[in-house]
This record gives C-alpha cells, structure tokens and sequence, in this order.
C-alpha cells in the first residue's frame, strides 16, 4: 500500500516537472521566433516603423504571458520572462537591481503600463544618476530609482 502510493507521487512529480520544462521551452521559443524573426530588415526600417514594430511586440509577448483569464501579469512570471528577454549584460544593466526591488518593495502584479515602459526605461536610462523623475515615466520608474540610489 505504502509503494502505491510512492509510485503515484513520483509520477505526479514527473509530470509536473515535465509540464514546467515544457512551458519554459515554449516561451523561449515563442520570444525567439515570434519576437526576434519577425523583425523586417534594418535597412528598411524607419525610426518610427521601428518603434512601432517594438511597442507592438511589447503589447503581444505581455498578453501572451500574462494569459486570456488574467488583467495584470503576476510578479513571478514578470520577473522570468524579464530575466529571459531584458537580460543584464546586453539589455538592461540595472535588472538585478529592478528584480530585487520589484520582489522586496513593489511586490504586486504587473500592468501592461509598467511592463511596455520597463522597455523603454532599460533602452533610455544607461545611467541611473542621470535620471531625471520629471520626465513623464510610471511611479513605479520614480521609487525604483530612488530604492537603487539608496542601496549604494
């Protein structure tokens, strides 16, 4: 009775690990082929075609992880699909710092405002002591900036 019932949470482990696996492989694939292919060539893109092409991008990969039954995306996902498409050493310099502060201060679902505006902020901010709060950025942008400054 004891190996029954042994056997089934192995199996019941097995399957759940099988189903992680499988849903992480699927969103790297869908933000390297969906995201990354579909790009036209550079030397046909306008500035403004451009931008366009990558806010549309945002708003797709957000309602894709994020999910049909869901407004906001929850915090977890957020952070691992950050850690996949804005990672530190190429995109966004600061992402230890934001994931730090997002998990021990924000600690809340993700609108899709800070998610497109995290994009830009990682594309614009090189350098947090440069910042300027006036600028028209979330909230969110503002007490992060100011968490990270008062961590060093």
């Amino acid at each position: 009775h004891t190996s029954m019932s042994i056997s089934a949470l192995v199996t019941i482990s097995i399957v759940s690990l099988t189903f992680i696996i499988f849903s992480l492989v699927y969103l790297y694939m869908y933000c390297f082929f969906f995201l990354m292919i579909r790009r036209p060539p550079r030397s046909t893109l306008s500035s403004s075609s451009a931008a366009s092409d990558v806010y549309k991008r945002q708003h797709a990969s957000f309602d894709f992880i994020r999910g049909d039954e869901d407004k906001l995306l929850p915090l977890d996902k957020a952070l691992k699909a950050w850690h996949v498409l804005l990672p530190e050493a190429t995109r966004f310099k600061y992402f230890t710092l934001w994931a730090q502060w997002m998990s021990v201060e924000y600690r809340r679902p993700i609108s899709r405002d800070i998610w497109i505006e995290l994009w830009e902020f990682a594309r614009r901010v090189k350098d947090i002591n440069q910042y300027d709060p006036n600028d028209k950025w979330p909230t969110a942008m503002d007490d992060f900036v100011e968490w990270a400054l008062d961590q060093k």
